[in-house]
């Protein structure tokens, strides 16, 4: 599966709008759920979407512009490290967070779950769209 640039840009700025969309819905009262379940839901569908294109992006975009071979050895830690040495992302630590909350969403949903892969979404946000910023520039 190829992931071009309008696609990756397309996912990013989706994710960009359900933020939005839902940052709107939050209330300025403490101790209730500040985003309704459907918003957060969306948002968090769509970081998995986008999670998994950037991924993708990045292994390609490796492939073509280092001398890594044999990338179907190597985890996704070792992916985001390369892509940290070859500039195209920032920080790999948060990369393999995201990693981690987007394995989390695909085995189970549940409320506490969902707020948590919710922040995580928000997190990730900046670090794929400085990313874009990167390869596009």
């Amino acid at each position: 599966m190829s992931i071009g640039i309008d696609e990756l840009k397309s996912a990013v700025n989706l994710m960009e709008e359900a933020i939005a969309s839902s940052a709107d819905k939050i209330p300025n009262r403490p101790n209730i759920d500040p985003i309704p379940r459907v918003l957060r839901a969306g948002v968090i569908k769509i970081f998995e979407n986008t999670f998994d294109m950037a991924s993708t992006f990045i292994t390609e975009w490796l492939k073509e512009n280092t001398l890594v071979n044999e990338f179907r050895l190597l985890t996704s830690k070792d992916i985001f490290y390369f892509a940290d040495q070859s500039n195209l992302i920032s920080h790999p630590n948060y990369w393999n967070k995201f990693f981690e909350y987007r394995k989390i969403s695909s085995k189970s949903f549940n409320q506490n779950n969902a707020a948590q892969i919710y922040k995580i979404a928000l997190e990730f946000f900046p670090e794929v769209k400085s990313m874009l910023s990167k390869v596009q520039s």
